[in-house]
């Protein structure tokens, strides 16, 4: 229910896209794609297990991971440091 209102309220004084490219997470349930489809949008879906396929949001979440890892991992090489 959250995306969809979500995808209505990044639309509602724009005109909303023609095509949506999406994965198939769970948390496109039926609210979502009824609202898509009632906004007029057809939803072209990911091949499963492929994220590859949608590069923009798997370049984002892999910068995060990174990020983590480096602060975690430099946090911990300052401690073996010390002893």
């Amino acid at each position: 229910m959250w995306t969809a209102n979500q995808i209505s309220e990044a639309f509602a004084r724009e005109v909303a896209p023609r095509y949506l490219v999406r994965d198939r997470d769970r948390a496109f349930g039926l609210p979502f794609r009824a609202r898509v489809e009632c906004m007029g949008i057809e939803e072209m879906l990911t091949a499963p297990r492929s994220p590859w396929q949608n590069p923009f949001v798997e370049r984002v979440i892999g910068s995060a991971r990174r990020s983590a890892w480096t602060r975690s991992w430099s946090s911990t090489s300052g401690i073996c440091r010390a002893a």
